[in-house]
């Protein structure tokens, strides 16, 4: 179905190449030969995505493992998306071509802030749903990362788990997470994510407004605190070792936006669902689709 619309369709919108795939060196495996199968995607169009250096170590990492295949998508452009929505075609990877509501999990990399309504278009056109507690146990699992990760309440609720810092090497334990949780509850799945540093489960929080500030409470025991940003040190030599260390400028970034969670002010996620069509439930959105008892693990 869907190659029948790109050969349809390519003649008649602007850089059709964009759309095509299978680029060199671009990764094709055997589905029935994978037990996990992840879409990496970059919420905007295939030109810029492609010049991201953290999406392609992040591919070339997952497509190492032997039953992990990492695939590609972007967003289209206007055009493309017209035509795309005319024809109820999903939006699909690049190596495949298979839609991503049929993939094991999504990842969406948040460069800067104003992608985040390319965020919801992406869920959109892929024909997931917008909200976390909203999606049932044959969806995808959502997950985002990139350095707006250090700040993600303002797009929580399309996520069910976020990585707050560097996902080289948390990836490979994601990933592992996902294997073995194939198939069970969501809320298996979350409780496993939120095992790994670094990784923050929305659903496992909620915001309680103080009059100068903001806090995070943990619905379980397990939860007590927001999770902190993971980042990885370089390795060193023994000579470099007993030297006396000093702080990297990237170090020093990252220990920055530590301090400044401390005073963040969060802005509320519903500001940014009002791009959506769709009315925002009243009730406090972590209690829509769960109370506190049924996530007392």
């Amino acid at each position: 179905m869907i190659l029948k619309f790109l050969n349809e369709t390519l003649p008649w919108v602007r850089k059709p190449s964009r759309y095509i795939g299978r680029e060199i060196n671009s990764v094709v495996k055997d589905p029935e030969e994978v037990s996990l199968r992840i879409a990496l995607v970059f919420p905007d169009t295939y030109e810029v995505g492609t010049s991201n250096h953290g999406l392609e170590i992040l591919y070339h990492i997952l497509n190492e493992q032997p039953d992990v295949w990492a695939e590609r998508s972007y967003l289209p452009w206007i055009d493309m998306i017209e035509r795309m929505k005319e024809k109820d075609i999903p939006l699909y990877t690049m190596e495949s071509y298979t839609p991503l509501y049929q993939m094991d999990a999504v990842g969406i990399s948040l460069e800067y802030e104003l992608s985040y309504t390319n965020v919801i278009e992406v869920l959109k056109l892929s024909r997931i749903p917008l909200f976390f507690w909203e999606r049932k146990k044959k969806d995808p699992i959502v997950l985002g990362g990139g350095p707006c990760s250090s700040n993600p309440e303002p797009i929580y609720g399309f996520f069910d788990a976020i990585l707050i810092g560097d996902g080289e090497e948390a990836i490979l334990e994601i990933a592992q997470v996902l294997k073995e949780t194939k198939g069970e509850e969501r809320e298996t799945i979350w409780k496993e994510l939120s095992k790994i540093e670094g990784v923050y489960v929305p659903a496992f929080y909620e915001q309680k407004r103080k009059k100068d500030s903001s806090s995070f409470t943990g619905i379980s025991s397990d939860h007590k605190k927001k999770s902190r940003e993971r980042f990885e040190l370089p390795t060193r030599s023994g000579e470099e070792d007993r030297a006396e260390r000093r702080i990297s400028p990237r170090q020093s970034h990252h220990r920055g936006r530590e301090r400044m969670h401390e005073g963040m002010q969060i802005l509320p996620c519903e500001r940014l669902l009002q791009t959506c069509e769709r009315k925002i439930p009243r009730e406090h959105p972590r209690k829509c689709r769960r109370n506190a008892e049924k996530h007392r693990l």
